[in-house]
């Protein structure tokens, strides 16, 4: 009698390909990840939970395309990443004159301190029935013609970041 035993496959000895659905995505500010997937190990159906565990990325909220990680468990070890699993694109950005699709609320004026001052104007965009809160330097950010150093009116420009295009 002959006693042998196997162990298990390194997933990093083959191919990992998986399916995402939805592969694409548009910007909503939140953690957006596809609702079904399948994984495959040199064509043959991963199961989740028992040959796999998936992580998804810590910036499945903003644009741009998402890596995944695979780690084998049961009778697959190692890890691996799916690179280019899904997509986050960007959602364009409403024209700031369309008041029920983005609403600009203004920093109060200030008296005259011999400091730069740069307003922070609150920007929200109407999604799925309710206002969302935009974040400055991550979904826009504003330029200033100058520097609002002296007693004056200043001017500024809001640009997407998450959003595309600027208004």
């Amino acid at each position: 009698t002959i006693t042998y035993s196997t162990g298990p496959t390194d997933l990093s000895t083959g191919t990992v390909e998986g399916t995402f659905n939805p592969s694409t995505f548009t910007y909503n500010g939140t953690n957006q990840y596809p609702s079904s997937y399948n994984i495959y190990f040199n064509g043959s159906l991963l199961i989740e939970g028992q040959d796999y565990n998936l992580s998804w990325p810590s910036d499945s909220y903003s644009v741009g395309t998402k890596d995944v990680e695979i780690t084998g468990i049961g009778n697959y070890i190692g890890t691996v990443i799916i690179n280019s699993a899904y997509e986050i694109e960007a959602a364009p950005l409403i024209d700031l004159n369309d008041s029920s699709q983005i609403r600009i609320t203004n920093s109060p004026s200030q008296e005259y301190s011999g400091q730069i001052f740069e307003p922070r104007p609150k920007v929200e965009r109407y999604i799925d029935g309710s206002w969302v809160a935009l974040t400055r330097d991550q979904d826009y950010y504003t330029v200033y013609d100058e520097d609002p150093l002296n007693v004056g009116r200043y001017y500024y420009t809001i640009k997407g970041n998450e959003y595309s295009g600027y208004t």
